[in-house]
């Protein structure tokens, strides 16, 4: 649980069909999180999160590991994991992932002992192939968090809007 700092993830990736591939395109990745002390324990967490994929070509094109999906415990608290893409004309609920993912988060934690600890937490953002017409997705709720032997674990429940529903959401590790 680091109080001061920050982390900074960034890639570029890309291929060409004169290559081999499938579709030409370029893929730009970069996730950046800012920690603040508060007190003598507490800290607040600001994460943002974009992901682009350029072609010219069409984006069925592109593997959909390489495209972007949203939600879970690391994005949109308040939703399954992957469970925000692309689902305009989709039946029965699927989800496609969309050339474009921008992501953010405010979490405040409070430690009240050396072991134990409240969050709150904000989530907010999008994945889409239409800029001119995203839909945004929303994320609030509480959290414990637990210092174990193994590592640190967060246990949250967010309701997601406009999904209007309330999701656990358990995640263990350290957050880089």
């Amino acid at each position: 649980y680091p109080r001061q700092g920050y982390a900074i993830d960034a890639s570029v990736g890309g291929t060409s069909k004169t290559m081999g591939s499938s579709a030409s395109f370029i893929r730009w990745y970069g996730r950046y999180r800012h920690f603040f002390p508060f007190l003598k324990k507490d800290s607040l967490v600001l994460r943002a999160e974009l992901g682009v994929v350029n072609t010219r070509g069409e984006w069925y094109d592109i593997p959909s590991s390489l495209l972007f999906k949203a939600g879970g415990s690391n994005s949109i608290r308040g939703y399954a994991y992957q469970g925000i893409g692309e689902t305009e004309g989709m039946k029965y609920g699927e989800v496609f992932p969309a050339k474009y993912m921008a992501t953010a988060s405010a979490e405040y934690t409070h430690w009240f002992s050396n072991s134990w600890g409240w969050a709150v937490f904000y989530d907010v953002g999008s994945v889409t192939d239409d800029l001119k017409n995203r839909p945004l997705y929303h994320g609030i709720g509480i959290g414990a968090r637990w210092r174990s032997p193994v590592g640190p674990i967060q246990f949250d429940v967010a309701y997601g809007y406009p999904r209007k529903r309330i999701s656990p959401h358990i995640s263990i590790g350290i957050m880089f």
